[in-house]
């Protein structure tokens, strides 16, 4: 299948090919298909990207970028375990979310009214359901978040220009071309710790502070330092990796909220 790939699209750089293997099972869905997974380069990508269409068997197949929100962990309503729904539950005695007695939630205010809270989870003085519960973030851990791609669409300043003089309007502009080389880039110097030169410096401008009667003073202006763009958006990327290691790690109080994951209203519940 890979290099029929290759044949029919001009490629010279060999695909690599996952293991196959059913995405359903063999013995109930009965079929001829099966879905194949190809490793490809940036240049690959963006050049199938950008022709819109892969040909397969004399046949163009439309191409496009594949979006997802990451999965938040599934909590069961009957027994409170994480990692599967209600319908696909296999206990047949409800479990209390509020004190993980054996009777349904809604029975909770009548049978046991007075009886302390017990997490399911990690056995904590708490719901079952409460958000900054540790055991959420455990099997979070499984799926620990990459430096997203669209760190560098968010920032609106387009002046505030490094050494290069590339700005975020550029990076916007240029976006779906160059976002795997942008994603490789900001992934590299984050994994291997070392960063490029020209991140390194900055460029300082000194500012007039509005409403000063005397500019012949020192204290009447101040410096702001120009960093490169894309410094910033590897800046932003570990430190939305620091919070996450931190909840991860136990190392933030699970009554601690306010910040990711763990917002004020959690606080109220």
């Amino acid at each position: 299948m890979a290099l029929a790939l290759m044949a029919q699209n001009n490629h010279n750089e060999p695909l690599p090919a996952s293991p196959s293997c059913w995405l359903a099972n063999p013995n109930r869905h009965k079929g001829a298909t099966a879905s194949l997974c190809l490793s490809l380069s940036p240049q690959a990508k963006a050049a199938i990207l950008k022709s819109g269409s892969l040909f397969f068997e004399g046949r163009p197949h439309p191409v496009r970028a594949f979006t997802a929100t990451k999965t938040k962990p599934n909590q069961c309503r009957s027994c409170w375990q994480l990692g599967h729904s209600e319908a696909w539950c296999r206990q047949a005695t409800p479990v209390c979310s509020s004190c993980s007695q054996d009777h349904p939630s809604h029975h909770h205010s009548t049978v046991t009214p007075n009886a302390p809270h017990y997490c399911v989870l990690c056995k904590g003085t708490h719901p079952s359901w409460t958000c900054w519960c540790v055991n959420r973030h455990i099997q979070l851990a499984a799926q620990p978040p990459l430096p997203k791609k669209a760190r560098a669409k968010k920032p609106k300043a387009a002046l505030a220009l490094g050494k290069s003089g590339i700005g975020y309007r550029v990076l916007r502009e240029v976006w779906d071309i160059a976002e795997d080389w942008i994603y490789f880039i900001v992934k590299k110097s984050i994994e291997s710790g070392s960063l490029p030169s020209d991140w390194l410096i900055a460029l300082v401008a000194v500012i007039q502070k509005p409403g000063k009667d005397d500019y012949s003073s020192l204290c009447s202006y101040h410096p702001i330092a120009l960093l490169e763009c894309l410094s910033k958006v590897a800046e932003r990327v570990m430190a939305h990796c620091l919070a996450y290691d931190a909840e991860r790690l136990g190392l933030v109080p699970a009554q601690d909220c306010g910040h990711q994951g763990c917002p004020t209203t959690d606080a109220l519940a």
